[in-house]
């Protein structure tokens, strides 16, 4: 992790100009110029960030408990059929910015932090959703099989 808030990048632009001597003849200038430019670092590439993005919604990130409860009560009452809707819906569905629980707002505005946060924390989502739609679904048929060979 770097030690300032702030970055020197430094550019080195090449500006191509032409200058018409006359209709026959074309010449070409090249001016070659070096810039430094100090932008915070939240703007620079840092791959350590979003695995650390990636580790710290493992770790944090549980708002996705209402949507995988939710499908799993939908799948169970209704049965594998219709507790698909809600199952499709959500998982589909991105977690909300405000459920997120990050462990720290300053990393948060890190761009790549964030984004491995985010992506880390909506395959969470998706995962659990998806596991309590099989169990609820499960149940159900389970019964109904059970049920039917014990009237047999």
């Amino acid at each position: 992790m770097r030690s300032s808030r702030y970055d020197k990048i430094i550019f080195t632009i090449l500006m191509f100009s032409i200058v018409y001597k006359s209709a026959a003849q074309d010449s070409i200038k090249i001016k070659n110029s070096t810039t430094e430019v100090i932008v915070p670092s939240i703007l620079v590439s840092n791959p350590d960030m979003f695995l650390k993005g990636k580790e710290d919604a493992t770790l944090c990130y549980k708002s996705y408990k209402t949507a995988a409860s939710g499908t799993f009560a939908a799948s169970l009452i209704t049965g594998p059929l219709f507790g698909l809707i809600p199952a499709i819906a959500c998982a589909s569905t991105e977690p909300l910015y405000q459920n997120l629980n990050y462990p720290d707002k300053e990393l948060m505005k890190n761009i790549q932090y964030a984004q491995g946060f985010f992506e880390t924390a909506k395959k969470l989502k998706s995962k659990k959703v998806w596991k309590n739609y099989a169990f609820g679904s499960i149940i159900p048929t389970v019964y109904v099989i059970v049920l039917g060979l014990y009237l047999h």
